[in-house]
């Protein structure tokens, strides 16, 4: 089936994105915008690094609209940025777990200073739906720029990118655009200092997609009480929720676990009376 041939959500069947505070879901969770800085390349320059560099991303999709395919989507060991590569931030921590396989990086290709053409966002749409159906979930829309931030000498790709113009184009290809978690266009385009990494950035993972890209990320912080035997944990759940945990006493790994099993209990009432909120 191709992607004219589409008249509803292409998306519909799939997982759902990964929402777990620490990123950390099995497989796939993000497809990373790049950008090459040049604006020249053809299939026959681009050819020499199919099948050999796999630092390279997934596919350069050039000035014609044509994608060339360096690796299949399936091909977890490619990689393309810092991040993926285990390169310490300055600011911030990287996650306890591997980067490199958790992506699908894109190359558009265009000269420093530019902007991708017309051609190059109706094919970087198919790439993304071609990209959540081959692994089977929605996955997080997230520039270069981002994945890198809070590292040294960190890139600012892809330049002058039109994310809302982008997020239409895969709206008017029937994709459900709630179900995407996306890099918000104003983090870029908000104000001219917004375009340009900083030394001291803060890396978070997952990306943060929203606000100031100069702030500090709002993660989990332990709360400073004055009670001895008090701790208190804060911090977001999503752009609309947060939470506020206290706990008295002696706190070990022990207490944490049977916490992990109260809340997941507390899970399965919520999904039940949500299903039988829905069916009535």
């Amino acid at each position: 089936m191709g992607i004219n041939d589409i008249s509803t959500d292409p998306l519909a069947d799939l997982e759902d994105a990964c929402d777990l505070m620490d990123g950390s879901c099995a497989g796939r969770t993000h497809f990373i915008l790049h950008q090459t800085v040049d604006g020249k390349l053809t299939y026959d320059t681009v050819k020499p690094w199919i099948g050999k560099k796999r630092n390279k991303s997934h596919a350069v999709i050039l000035k014609t609209g044509e994608v060339v395919h360096l690796w299949p989507f399936q091909e977890t060991n490619v990689w393309a940025t810092k991040a993926e590569s285990g390169l310490k931030p300055k600011n911030g921590k990287l996650p306890k777990f591997d980067l490199k396989g958790k992506a699908i990086n894109i190359e558009i290709d265009y000269e420093e200073g530019g902007s991708p053409n017309s051609a190059q966002y109706t094919s970087l749409a198919a790439c993304y739906i071609g990209a959540c159906r081959t692994v089977d979930r929605v996955l997080t829309i997230v520039p270069h720029i981002e994945i890198d931030r809070g590292i040294p000498d960190g890139h600012s790709d892809p330049q002058n990118f039109n994310y809302t113009g982008f997020y239409e184009r895969l709206n008017d290809l029937g994709v459900d655009m709630d179900r995407v978690p996306r890099f918000d266009h104003n983090r870029y385009w908000a104000k001219e200092s917004y375009k340009v990494p900083y030394a001291d950035d803060w890396f978070s993972w997952p990306p943060v997609l929203t606000g100031d890209p100069h702030a500090k990320p709002k993660g989990v912080e332990r709360v400073a009480s004055p009670h001895g035997d008090q701790r208190e944990w804060a911090g977001m759940l999503s752009k609309d929720a947060s939470f506020h945990l206290v706990s008295t006493g002696a706190i070990g790994v022990k207490e944490f676990d049977r916490l992990i099993r109260r809340l997941e209990q507390e899970r399965e009432i919520l999904a039940e009376e949500t299903e039988e909120r829905d069916e009535n």
